[in-house]
């Protein structure tokens, strides 16, 4: 997605010390190929997708969030949970993952001139196509 897609579209993967793979997007459930991509990383019912709508969403602030809703579905499981997205983390989903205990393996828009989305590609990131400096 571009512009402001990009900014609302988050996914999450997030990994418990268990194993278990939670794959959330913010707002609502992952589109059928992130859920196609995620079963032939992981494997067919090893993955667990965070419904759709509010009844994933987690309680506050940003519950809406991929990363809220993540640590949600995760419930007591999400302590030293790692956690990776397509954005950097806001404000309030940093402090949740801060607070749940989970490692937010990709960084935090504070961290990044405020900014949530991240470089994507070698285009974004000033690479050309082999990916050298």
């Amino acid at each position: 997605p571009e512009g402001a897609a990009r900014n609302q579209s988050v996914t999450a993967v997030t990994v418990t010390p268990g194993g278990k793979v939670i794959v959330s997007r913010t707002g609502g459930l992952p589109t059928p190929k992130q859920r196609d991509e995620a079963v032939k990383i992981f494997g067919e019912g090893n993955v667990k997708f965070v419904s759709g709508g509010k009844s994933g969403n987690a309680e506050g602030v940003a519950g809406h969030h991929a990363e809220a809703r993540a640590i949600n579905a995760a419930g007591e499981r999400a302590a030293g949970s790692r956690q990776a997205t397509s954005h950097y983390a806001c404000e309030h989903c940093a402090s949740r993952q801060r607070a749940a205990g989970v490692d937010n393996v990709t960084g935090v828009a504070a961290e990044n001139d405020g900014k949530v989305t991240r470089p994507l590609t070698h285009v974004d990131q000033g690479l050309p196509r082999d990916g050298k400096k």
